[in-house]
């Protein structure tokens, strides 16, 4: 794409400033400029986007957790019951 000549020079620079008043950024302090929030932020904990974000990342931690748990208790229980239920639904009838 880079290679590629401009065919549309005023579709480009459109395309570029909404992409650039689309980003979220950090505020910063008075008379400095804003910068994108960084790559690790905790979006379970910091409002970037609003409430619905902030849930809606709680939700997916909250998933994660529940699939974490649930395959330890499965692993568990195949190790104290039987090994042979680590193959359950793996061999044909």
């Amino acid at each position: 794409m880079l290679a590629r000549p401009v065919v549309n020079q005023v579709g480009v620079s459109y395309g570029l400033e909404s992409r650039t008043r689309a980003m979220v950024l950090k505020r910063s302090g008075q008379g400095e400029t804003d910068v994108p929030y960084p790559l690790f932020t905790n979006l379970t904990r910091t409002n970037v986007a609003g409430v619905g974000t902030l849930l809606f990342f709680r939700f997916q931690l909250a998933l994660l957790i529940w699939v974490a748990t649930l395959f330890v208790t499965w692993l568990l229980l195949a190790f104290c019951v039987s090994t042979d239920l680590l193959i359950l639904g793996d061999r044909s009838a």
